[in-house]
């Protein structure tokens, strides 16, 4: 007597390895007592598992599973010079058949990767095993951030502009270096807000020269951020002294550059700054007068002057109660004499 038996068709789920879809359905039959013969299909991107037949026994339904797993399929890509995962030469992309091809992208210095040669396809196909895909470089310019005592990089890939093609200047990618900058927590506190900010560009360095937005990229380099306080306040007199904000004084700490357009420091502009280190006016080319206290009990900071100063009143750099600031910096003797005769302690004066 024969027996009719069912066999299913199971493919391996792109979604999930562990769970098979039915495809195709299939009815056999076999005598009683003997064992099934359930037969693997011929599917593309698919490889039939071994297959448990079963024993056909009457008045008992039998279905035999043929599952099939995906192939695994791999594609070979050629670096060209470039590194993928820490391999060079030729990386081996893998994939089950019908999945997504998703591949990070290669690096290579001194270049940008363009695209791959065939474009790679959308998914891991059988016609594709083998195939051999080429990157495509172009070669570039790199740029690197740094940023001063305020910033953290966040973002440490280097900004790239292409060697060759139409001349690309610093002001049409600054926003883009910006982008890869944080101001720190210490320097970004409530009490503070939006009391620090982007000053500057320098090449090479904190000393480096200040890079203007008309500078044309045709080298690697690597750029200095530079911060600064944000709250001066500038008259139209030129009198330079600090915003208030809140009701208080805003006080500004590290290291600051002064505004170019100050013709004048106010009496008692950075009384008692205490955490300032650096104050930066040999930009300021108007600059003529410091008045009395501009810097009483600023004892940590270091002023840099510029050379068309004509007028320091005394005590402008603090006074004999040690509350000196702790170094005054001059372009030129006729400058030192103005501090010196400020009543400021001539041992703390230095050239630069």
């Amino acid at each position: 007597k024969t027996f009719s038996y069912t066999v299913e068709h199971k493919k391996e789920s792109l979604d999930d390895p562990n769970k098979y879809d039915i495809f195709k359905t299939e009815t056999k039959t076999g005598k009683a007592y003997q064992m099934t013969d359930a037969r693997a299909l011929v599917h593309k991107g698919f490889e039939a598992k071994k297959i448990e037949q079963k024993k056909l026994l009457p008045n008992k339904t039998i279905v035999v599973e043929v599952k099939y797993n995906r192939r695994e399929i791999k594609l070979i890509l050629d670096l060209k010079g470039g590194t993928l995962q820490t391999t060079n030469g030729k990386y081996h992309l893998k994939g089950k058949f019908g999945k997504s091809v998703k591949v990070e992208q290669p690096r290579r210095k001194g270049f940008l990767f363009e695209r791959w040669q065939p474009s790679l396809p959308d998914t891991f196909k059988v016609e594709d095993e083998g195939r051999v895909y080429s990157a495509i470089w172009m070669p570039v310019f790199e740029i690197r951030v740094v940023g001063d005592e305020r910033y953290e990089v966040v973002d440490d890939d280097p900004y790239t502009v292409p060697k060759n093609g139409v001349a690309v200047t610093l002001g049409s990618i600054k926003e883009n270096l910006k982008a890869k900058l944080k101001l720190r927590r210490e320097w970004d506190r409530s009490d503070e807000k939006d009391f620090y900010g982007f000053y500057a560009f320098r090449l090479d360095g904190e000393t480096g020269r200040i890079l203007d937005d008309g500078e044309v990229i045709n080298q690697d380099m690597t750029v200095y951020a530079q911060s600064n306080f944000l709250k001066f306040r500038v008259d139209l007199q030129g009198r330079l002294s600090c915003e208030t904000v809140n009701g208080r004084r805003a006080r500004p700490r590290g290291n600051i550059v002064l505004p170019l357009e100050a013709k004048k420091i106010v009496q008692g502009a950075f009384y008692s700054c205490r955490n300032l280190y650096l104050v930066d006016a040999s930009l300021c080319k108007d600059l003529e007068v410091i008045e009395r206290n501009s810097f009483e009990r600023c004892t940590e900071a270091t002023i840099k002057l510029p050379s068309n100063v004509s007028t320091i009143q005394d005590h402008a750099f603090g006074s004999r109660n040690g509350k000196y600031c702790r170094c005054v910096a001059v372009p030129n003797s006729t400058v030192r004499m103005l501090v010196k005769t400020s009543k400021y302690p001539e041992q703390h004066i230095v050239y630069y």
